[in-house]
């Protein structure tokens, strides 16, 4: 993979607008059929297709921590003819990774039925999660790969082609009343293999060239990604344990209240994952110039991002109770409230977004782990206690009291570290 340095302004506005595209083709896709099961199925049926969901998006994380993010950061200081054979190394390293999980998941599932009585919904998502799973790692690793590299365009062409498989697939379902959790992840499997497979199917011999050099690079991914992986765990812990805590102490179905109204805030992940896909590298590009550089973009970054977020979110408190009930119908009537809750806990964690990003390009990724360390103590603490009090209203507090804190560790030090160096240059 070959890297592109767009140095115009033109050819900034251009990647950014295309990794924006991508990201809203990437949620677009997660949404729409999160819907179309949320409003075809019961409560509990959209409960377990949102906790497989989960279960995806934490493995996800641990992936890219592993290998994408230490190549997005690492591959610009290597020459051109090594770019190539490390972005290759980090193919394997992600095939074995993919592989390793499918075993481990086979593994669970196959104790889980045997443990006890599982229901006939849950054990037939059981039997397809582990290789849906990894068809969705194979091609979230692609796409982190192509926006790493700054090829906008390849990316955009892959998750338009998941995106049109994934919804006739559902939709077909839909149509023919057979739409549930399993049924769905069948479709998104297909979605997501059918690509991956052709493209690394292309890289096959480069990819069979590099297999001496497998364990090259493993040590500098490491020392990247672990901090990266301990935040991503710390996450899953902390902000992201609340669907799963209100599943055990309250159902699937109160997972499904949580799902449908935190979706809304979906709207906003093409503008929020498009930027920070991009910041992360371009940022990266700067840090290895000067941290001046690193501030200024940071700073005028959190500028835009607070304007369209502050606008969208406001509309969101105002409208967000009955757009939920029109999207997944009077099912879900109710819960303005939670969405107004959430809506903070959003902007709150928003704002410190390019903050973050500053801080990786910087080599501190320690600091994230760091902030949400103490945001995983505070959800399997009070957060834990608000949802088994509260339901679906505790769990929304409990998010926005462990991001504010995290937000504000983050952005604390990101202030402290750049003043240093400033002193120090």
């Amino acid at each position: 993979m070959c890297i592109r340095d767009s140095s115009s302004s033109v050819g900034v506005v251009a990647e950014g607008a295309l990794s924006l595209l991508d990201q809203s083709l990437c949620s677009g896709a997660n949404f729409v059929t999160a819907v179309l099961i949320g409003r075809a199925t019961t409560k509990e049926e959209f409960g377990l297709y949102s906790l497989a969901f989960a279960l995806s998006v934490v493995l996800t994380g641990v992936q890219s921590s592993l290998f994408a993010t230490p190549y997005t950061v690492l591959h610009p200081s290597l020459p051109p003819y090594r770019q190539a054979y490390y972005a290759d190394v980090v193919q394997l390293h992600q095939l074995l990774f993919a592989l390793v999980t499918f075993v481990v998941l086979t593994g669970v599932a196959m104790a889980l039925d045997a443990m006890g009585p599982v229901g006939d919904g849950a054990r037939s998502l059981l039997g397809i999660l582990p290789i849906a799973i990894v068809a969705m790692l194979t091609r979230d690793h692609l796409r982190r790969m192509y926006l790493g590299n700054l090829r906008m365009q390849a990316a955009v062409t892959l998750d338009f082609a998941v995106l049109v498989l994934q919804l006739s697939g559902v939709t077909f379902l839909l149509a023919s009343d057979e739409l549930n959790a399993t049924t769905a992840y069948v479709v998104v499997t297909f979605a997501c293999i059918l690509p991956s497979s052709i493209i690394i199917g292309l890289r096959a011999r480069s990819l069979l060239e590099v297999i001496p050099g497998f364990r090259e690079f493993f040590a500098d991914n490491w020392r990247i990604g672990r901090w990266k992986l301990g935040t991503h765990v710390s996450i899953s812990a902390g902000t992201k344990a609340f669907p799963w805590l209100l599943a055990i102490f309250h159902g699937p179905a109160a997972t499904a209240v949580y799902s449908a109204c935190i979706s809304l805030f979906v709207v906003a992940n093409p503008f929020m994952m498009g930027m920070r896909n991009f910041l992360v590298p371009k940022l990266s590009r700067l840090a290895a110039v000067s941290s001046v550089d690193v501030t200024s973009m940071v700073r005028s970054s959190t500028r835009i991002i607070g304007s369209v977020m502050g606008m969208g979110l406001i509309l969101v408190c105002m409208y967000g109770g009955t757009a939920i009930e029109w999207i997944y119908t009077e099912k879900y009537a109710g819960n303005g409230g939670v969405v107004c809750v959430l809506a903070l806990a959003t902007m709150t964690w928003s704002l410190t977004a390019a903050h973050t990003d500053g801080l990786l390009a910087l080599r501190r990724p320690d600091v994230e782990l760091k902030s949400y360390l103490i945001a995983a103590a505070i959800s399997m603490s009070l957060g834990a206690l608000l949802v088994f009090r509260f339901g679906v209203v505790g769990a929304a507090i409990g998010l926005l009291v462990a991001d504010g804190v995290a937000a504000a560790v983050r952005y604390s030090a990101f202030k402290v570290i750049t003043q240093g160096s400033r002193a120090n240059a």
